[in-house]
């Protein structure tokens, strides 16, 4: 169960109590009303309960009490089923198309060159109140061209695995190798940090083309 008990569950406990405390206003109502009707006003002589207009005025009285009652029960029905629809499921948020419903809490960037690697660093804070078993997985590289191509580069994380306190902080460092053939682009890859879900964060690699030298005895030739 999540830290918050899940309003979800809050909200169903919340309409079975309001549907308990309406029926037994609906009952309480309901034998008031015989008990009114089933006498006369002085409270002494007793009247015939099958009187077309006592039952007409107990059965609008009812009636009054099961719509109201009713429209309550619709009226939290609706409200849940809104607040379910707009839930997001826990899980692991690195999943690919994941990342695509929500903005990354940060961006990292770097720009490498081709058969090197990419350094990086970023400094994690617990702000919650019990400590936390954290996991650092990360989607595959996606080079922003048309189509999009799904690269895969090895990337480490140190420390991957480790439990963070209440209020500590823990420095991590990302080590990237970049393979010889890749492409020059911008690729992007998600990182989530498990224990924090939903939230990630979003790594921007920069690949420059290097530049072929000229040899001196041809630029020589060119003059």
């Amino acid at each position: 169960m999540s830290e918050e008990k899940s309003s979800f569950t809050k909200d169903i406990e919340e309409l079975v109590s309001k549907s308990i405390e309406a029926n037994k206003i609906f009952l309480a109502e309901g034998t008031r009303l015989v008990k009114q009707f089933g006498n006369k006003k002085n409270g002494q002589e007793k009247i015939n309960i099958f009187q077309p207009e006592l039952i007409s005025n107990v059965f609008n009285a009812y009636t009054k009490l099961n719509i109201q009652h009713l429209k309550n029960v619709i009226d939290l029905g609706i409200s849940l089923v809104k607040q379910a629809g707009t839930k997001e499921p826990e899980g692991n948020f690195a999943k690919e198309g994941k990342a695509a419903e929500a903005a990354p809490a940060f961006v990292l960037k770097a720009s490498v060159y081709p058969a090197t690697d990419a350094v990086l660093q970023f400094l994690l804070d617990n702000t919650k109140e019990q400590e936390v078993t954290c996991r650092l997985v990360n989607t595959d590289y996606t080079k922003q061209s048309n189509p999009p191509v799904q690269c895969v580069f090895k990337t480490s994380f140190s420390p991957q695995s480790f439990v963070l306190k209440p209020a500590a902080s823990q420095t991590i460092n990302i080590d990237i190798s970049i393979p010889a053939n890749a492409g020059p682009g911008v690729y992007i890859s998600n990182v989530q940090v498990q224990g924090f879900e939903p939230a990630y964060f979003s790594i921007y690699l920069t690949i420059i083309q290097k530049q072929s030298k000229t040899p001196a005895n041809e630029r020589r030739k060119g003059k």
